[in-house]
C-alpha cells in the first residue's frame, strides 16, 4: 500500500504550480509555506516530457580523466505510477577509452516494478540485465535516479522532494524573504539543517513556488542514498558533498508554470582515492526539457510496456528466480544454460570428428606398409580415444573458464552500473 502522503507529490521534472495568481505578499509561516508547495504539486495532472541532459565530471588533479555523459530522457509520471525510459553515452576524454552507451528502462505501474538495462561498447552489446518486485512500491527508487530530479527539488542521495525532507527537520525551518530578485523575482527562502544535510532554497511565489535556487551541504555523517551515512557508502564511501542548484528557465505551459532549464555543480570528497588516485569529483550537469504534455494519449505512449534486448536477464526480487527476456515475455533462465551446454557438446562432437579423421589420415600417410596396420575399424577406435578424451578435457577447461568470465564480467557491469547511477 502506498503512502498517501508521498504519493500526493507527483515526480515531474519540475515544480508544477496548481494557480498562476500572484502568491500573498504577507510572509508564510515554514508550514503554510510548505504546504502550499505541496498543494501545486498535487494538483499537477498526469504527464509525459522529453528532456535532454548532459554532465561533466572533473577530477581533481586529473585533468585527463574527465567524461562526459549525454542523455536523452523520455518520462511518464502521475500520481501513483511512474515510467522512465533513457539513452546515455560516456565519452572519456582519453581518446584510446572506449565510448560506452545505457539502455534503460524502468518503471513502477501500482503493482511491480521493473528496472532492466543493456550496456553497450562501440555499439556492441557487453551486458544486460533487470530485475522486478511486487512485493513494496518502488516509486521513490525510481523517480530518485533519473536525470531530472534536481528540476523538481529531488537532489542526488535524495528519494523525496526537498519539501518532505524539510518538514521533518527536528530544528524547524526558517523561512525570509530575499529581496535580491533572483530571476527578477522576489523569492521566498527556506533553510534547515536535517539528518541528510544543510538545506537551503529559494522558490518563486509568483510563479506557482517553483524552484529557483538550492544548496546543500552534508558531511560524512549525514544520510544519504537508501538512508545510508556517506561514510558508509559499501564501494565509494564520502567525507563530504556540495550541490549548488540553480534554475535558468520557467514557462508556462497550458497555464502552469514548468521549469525547462537547469543548472547543477556537485563536488564529492571521497574518503578513499578513486582508480585514477583522485579523491575530489565535480559534476557539473545541464537539463533541458523540450516538450511537456499533459494527459497524455496512453496507447500510443505504452509507458508500462516493457522495452529490451533479447536476452536481458531479469531477477524476481520476490522469488529469487531468474528469468530472460525473449519475444517480448519472460522465459525460464534455464534455457540459456540448456543453450550453451548444447553449444558445447556440438563443439565438442565436431572437434573429436575433425580431430579424429586428421589422426587417421596421419597414420595412413606416415606409415611405412599400408598392409602392416590393423583394420580400419580398430585403427579408428583407437584413434579416436586419446583425441576425445583431450577434447572432453578441453571442453571442460572451457566450461570452467567461461563460467568464471560470465560471472566476473556480470558483477563490473553490475558495479559500474550502481555507480553510474548513484552519480
Amino acid at each position: 500500500m502506498f503512502n498517501v502522503r508521498r504519493t500526493l507529490v507527483c515526480l515531474v521534472p519540475w515544480i508544477l504550480a496548481g494557480v498562476s495568481a500572484e502568491a500573498d505578499k504577507t510572509d508564510l509561516t515554514p508550514a503554510e509555506l510548505l504546504l502550499r508547495i505541496r498543494e501545486a504539486q498535487a494538483s499537477v495532472p498526469p504527464a509525459s516530457f522529453h528532456a535532454n541532459y548532459s554532465i561533466d565530471y572533473q577530477y581533481a588533479g586529473h585533468p585527463e580523466s574527465t567524461t562526459h555523459v549525454s542523455m536523452d530522457l523520455q518520462m511518464y509520471v502521475d500520481r501513483t505510477r511512474i515510467s522512465r525510459k533513457n539513452h546515455s553515452r560516456s565519452e572519456p576524454a582519453q581518446k584510446d577509452k572506449k565510448v560506452q552507451e545505457l539502455y534503460n528502462h524502468a518503471f513502477w505501474d501500482g503493482e511491480m516494478n521493473l528496472d532492466a538495462a543493456t550496456m553497450m561498447n562501440d555499439g556492441k552489446p557487453i551486458g544486460a540485465w533487470g530485475g522486478t518486485t511486487t512485493k513494496q512500491p518502488h516509486y521513490d527508487q525510481v523517480r530518485r535516479t533519473h536525470a531530472a530530479g534536481e528540476l523538481s527539488g529531488i537532489f542526488p542521495g535524495d528519494s523525496r522532494p526537498y519539501f518532505e525532507i524539510l518538514a521533518k527537520a527536528v530544528d524547524g525551518v526558517e523561512v525570509t524573504v530575499d529581496d535580491s530578485t533572483i530571476d527578477g523575482v522576489t523569492a521566498y527562502v527556506l533553510e534547515a539543517k536535517t539528518d541528510r544535510g544543510h538545506y537551503k532554497v529559494w522558490v518563486d511565489p509568483s510563479r506557482g513556488f517553483n524552484l529557483l535556487k538550492a544548496e546543500i551541504r552534508r558531511k560524512s555523517s549525514d544520510l544519504g542514498h537508501d538512508d545510508v551515512r556517506l561514510s558508509d557508502y559499501q564501494f565509494m564511501p564520502q567525507k563530504e558533498s556540495n550541490m549548488r542548484f540553480e534554475t535558468k528557465k520557467i514557462e508556462e505551459i497550458d497555464g502552469r508554470f514548468v521549469v525547462v532549464d537547469g543548472r547543477m555543480v556537485y563536488n564529492k570528497e571521497y574518503m578513499n582515492k578513486l582508480p585514477n588516485g583522485s579523491v575530489i569529483v565535480t559534476a557539473t550537469s545541464a537539463i533541458t526539457i523540450d516538450s511537456v504534455t499533459f494527459n497524455p494519449d496512453m496507447e500510443q505512449l505504452r509507458p508500462f510496456v516493457p522495452e529490451m534486448p533479447d536476452g536481458t536477464i531479469i531477477t524476481d526480487l520476490d522469488l529469487d528466480t531468474q528469468f530472460v527476456w525473449q519475444n517480448g515475455k519472460l522465459a525460464p533462465f534455464v534455457l540459456l544454460d540448456q543453450l550453451l551446454a548444447e553449444t558445447i557438446d556440438t563443439k565438442v562432437e565436431e572437434a573429436v570428428v575433425e580431430a579424429s579423421a586428421q589422426k587417421i589420415d596421419d597414420v595412413h600417410t606416415k606409415a611405412p606398409n599400408a598392409e602392416a596396420l590393423p583394420p580400419p575399424q580398430a585403427r579408428e577406435e583407437e584413434a579416436t580415444k586419446p583425441v576425445e578424451t583431450e577434447a572432453i578435457e578441453s571442453a571442460a577447461d572451457w566450461r570452467a573458464l567461461a563460467a568464471i568470465a560470465i560471472c566476473g564480467a556480470a558483477v563490473m557491469l553490475f558495479i559500474t552500473y550502481r555507480m553510474l547511477r548513484r552519480g
